[in-house]
């Protein structure tokens, strides 16, 4: 997987279940850009692509 605001590369970290869905995070391996993709699936292991979420967290300018 490559990442969306980079195009760096991917590393999945966990699978954490959430109520009744699982949260697979994938982190991009950038140390400058770190964006993180929540990638959400059923019980079932059906992916609903309507919840998946890219987070980036913004960072101040430069020193």
């Amino acid at each position: 997987m490559k990442c969306k605001y980079c195009k760096g590369s991917m590393t999945e970290q966990d699978n954490d279940r959430i109520g009744n869905r699982y949260c697979k995070q994938h982190v991009c391996v950038n140390d400058e850009c770190k964006a993180v993709f929540e990638e959400i699936r059923t019980i079932r292991g059906v992916r609903v692509p309507a919840e998946d979420r890219w987070l980036k967290q913004e960072t101040a300018g430069a020193e």
